[in-house]
């Protein structure tokens, strides 16, 4: 999944981009789960959602920073919702 390229190519929000994402994953492994299929999902370096912002989860900033990790936690929030 790249939801911060999708973000930015598709001229998106964050946020929407995170839930496209998320619905394309979806139906990526609906579809592999009816033909048997395991399947994994790999988020490439996607956080923060903003593809703005010039720094991703694996840099010391991101980390450092509390808006980034309260993201990062309503972001899988999402996911288990």
């Amino acid at each position: 999944m790249f939801p911060r390229k999708r973000a930015k190519n598709g001229g998106l929000t964050s946020r929407d981009a995170w839930k496209q994402s998320l619905d394309w994953a979806d139906r990526i492994l609906d579809g592999c789960k009816k033909l048997g299929i395991s399947a994994t999902i790999v988020l490439e370096n996607g956080f923060p959602l903003d593809p703005l912002v010039g720094y991703n989860q694996t840099s010391p900033k991101f980390w450092n920073n509390p808006e980034n990790r309260m993201m990062l936690s309503n972001a899988v929030e999402i996911i288990y919702w």
